[in-house]
């Protein structure tokens, strides 16, 4: 990193990547979500890096593979999730809203593979990890849903690896 460079990241940031040669690491095509600020600052830094250093190399950012450690803040102690990057995109929502309905989360996150989208969403309220509530009932995610941020999420764990459900 260029001292300048490093200077514009968030001090509790750190972002590690792995850079795959297409050809030998096939990975299918899929739109990249858009990544919350820290990251995208993150992202940023690392592009103007790389494309110094390899001139002519494109970078694909493949967002659906890759994962994050969030610390997250509730009102009596503070959690350590391992979550998907989707996963991360979707709860760093909530520091900047209460209440997200399931339309707006999916037009800011830019997830449109609609079932991995569903998928990443359900697993924040699983039982093991309910850190979003559904205004809902039922198991299912339907159209016109809201989440919250779980203000009462407790657990005895203070490192939380999300589960994705199947």
């Amino acid at each position: 990193k260029d001292s300048a460079e490093a200077e514009r990241l968030p001090a509790s940031m750190k972002m590690e990547m792995n850079i795959l040669t297409a050809g030998f690491w096939p990975i299918p095509s899929t739109d990249s979500c858009v990544l919350p600020f820290p990251a995208t600052e993150c992202v940023s830094v690392f592009d103007s890096y790389y494309h110094r250093k390899f001139e002519g190399r494109k970078l694909v950012w493949v967002t659906h593979q890759g994962n994050a450690e969030l610390r997250a803040s509730f009102p009596t102690t503070t959690k350590h999730l391992t979550v998907t990057t989707y996963q991360m995109a979707i709860l760093m929502l909530f520091n900047k809203a209460d209440k997200l309905s399931l339309e707006e989360i999916q037009r800011r996150t830019n997830i449109r593979d609609d079932v991995d989208f569903k998928r990443h969403l359900l697993s924040r309220g699983t039982k093991k990890a309910p850190v979003l509530c559904k205004d809902s009932k039922g198991k299912g995610i339907q159209e016109g849903d809201s989440f919250s941020f779980n203000a009462g999420f407790a657990s005895k764990a203070v490192h939380i690896r999300i589960p994705m459900v199947s």
